[in-house]
Parts: C-alpha cells; sequence; structure tokens
C-alpha cells in the first residue's frame, strides 16, 4: 500500500522557523559528512545543524541500499530529500520519496528509511508541531 506525504500550509508562519538560513552550511555539511571516515568505510553519515530543546535539525547521508531504523517519540518530525530516493516505511505504509518531497509524522511510531540510491535528508524535529493549532493539513 503507498500513501502521499502530508503537505503542510501553516496559517500562522510565525511559528515556523526556517532552519536553514545559509545553503553554503549545508553545502560545508555535506562536504563534510563525505570526507569522514565513516562515510569512506561505507556507513551513514550525518552533521548536526542545529540542536536546542524545541527543534534539531541534521543532515543525514546515506548509502544506496543502506537502511536507517529509528522510533519518533514525542516530537514531530520532517524528512525531506535534498538528493537522491528514500523508501519511508511506517505501520505497513510505503512511501517513495525524491528530491525536494518530503514527510511529515506527527505520531508515535516505529519508521524506516531505506535509500535506493545515494541519498541525502534532512531531518527535523519540532516540539511545536504537537500543540501548535495554527496549521492545515491538505
Amino acid at each position: 500500500m503507498h500513501f502521499l506525504p502530508s503537505i503542510f500550509i501553516f496559517a500562522n508562519m510565525e511559528n515556523y522557523t526556517e532552519p536553514i538560513h545559509n545553503f553554503s552550511e549545508l553545502d560545508s555539511a555535506i562536504s563534510n559528512i563525505k570526507k569522514d571516515s565513516a562515510w569512506l568505510n561505507g556507513e551513514l553519515g550525518f552533521n548536526v545543524l542545529q540542536q536546542n530543546p524545541d527543534s534539531n535539525v541534521l543532515v543525514i547521508a546515506m548509502h544506496e541500499n543502506t537502511e536507517f531504523e529509528s522510533y519518533q517519540a514525542n516530537n514531530s518530525l520532517i524528512i525531506k530529500v535534498i538528493h537522491g530516493k528514500l523508501r519511508f516505511k511506517i505501520n505497513n505504509k510505503v512511501s517513495e520519496i525524491e528530491s525536494g518531497k518530503m514527510v511529515i509524522l506527527m505520531e508515535k511510531a516505529f519508521y524506516l528509511i531505506e535509500s535506493m540510491e545515494e541519498s541525502v535528508f534532512l531531518l527535523m524535529t519540532f516540539n511545536s508541531f504537537k500543540n501548535d493549532k495554527n496549521y492545515w493539513l491538505c
């Protein structure tokens, strides 16, 4: 079974802050990941771009045909693909997401991300979504 990722349109944009203000920061993070020994040894690579009590932003790079399994606890989660193609599995549902697409998860759940090709994505967690009533689901 396939599902389409939800799209959030914020009615109150003052509650949303762009996690990355400078794309050179993202390019630098990706470059550093790909120079790291973990990446060169075939492992998943990551770099923390932002970390505070309300939100975390990581850039994650995965080699082709690798998996990333995790549990989403209390925060909402956004996965935005920078380049590549991922398969996102949650609750027996599967969606393929590619460059420019995203998945938003607002529930406690186990999920699995599989890279269908070498991929880089942002993984963002936000406390604000769980109590924020200023958005619409489309």
